[in-house]
């Protein structure tokens, strides 16, 4: 858009889509019953799926207590059920009463999860996002406050992130924790496929794009 001059105002009805990612209220879901599909759907996960359910469950369960590092990154190629596992554990999250956050860095993947959002939208990041950018979040303000309360976040697709968006959300959550726990001692999932989607670097050769993914963190 922005080569032929465009931005998202130009497109009422795109723009109002996006806007509504992430924004229904999620206190409206019935718990008994979403814990009761997270269970059920569960006991579908293969082997290697709840290698990592497994752990990221027993930490939402005993969330309360002492934060400290947890950060999970999926791998798999597309249709290996990345997305399905996401859901899953979501889910039961939630069921269990506590807060959870699904975010991507497209909007047409954060829109493939109910509550999803993009990570501007629930980092509030600057855009264009540059190797400078930063998040434009307050602690004290109410989206602050929503991060604040978060027990897990779920970030899918984010091999497609530059490693200055997972630098931003790092800092911004140690600043709204008030410690200096990666991501605040919230637990992340993240996950993707680095063989297949990298950050897009315009005209940049292949090595520019190897510094600018996280993978190079």
């Amino acid at each position: 858009m922005l080569n032929q001059d465009k931005q998202l105002s130009d497109y009422p009805q795109l723009e109002a889509y996006m806007a509504e990612i992430g924004m229904e209220n999620e206190d409206t879901i019935d718990l008994k019953i979403l814990l009761s599909e997270g269970l059920a759907e569960y006991a579908t996960l293969n082997k290697e799926q709840k290698a990592i359910a497994d752990p990221i469950i027993e930490k939402i369960k005993n969330s309360t207590q002492k934060k400290e590092k947890c950060c999970v990154f999926a791998d798999g190629p597309g249709g290996c059920g990345k997305s399905y596992l996401f859901n899953v554990i979501r889910k039961i999250a939630l069921g269990y009463g506590k807060k959870a956050m699904v975010m991507a860095w497209s909007g047409i993947a954060a829109s493939l999860y109910p509550f999803g959002r993009t990570c501007h939208n629930g980092f509030k990041l600057e855009f264009p996002f540059e190797n400078d950018s930063n998040s434009g979040i307050k602690p004290s303000s109410p989206q602050g406050q929503l991060l604040k309360e978060l027990d897990i976040i779920i970030w899918d697709e984010f091999p497609m992130a530059p490693k200055r968006a997972l630098e931003v959300v790092d800092g911004k959550l140690r600043e709204i924790m008030g410690n200096d726990i990666p991501f605040g001692g919230k637990i992340l999932l993240t996950g993707g496929d680095f063989r297949q989607i990298a950050p897009i670097v315009e005209n940049g050769t292949r090595q520019e794009t190897i510094n600018t993914s996280s993978f190079a963190t």
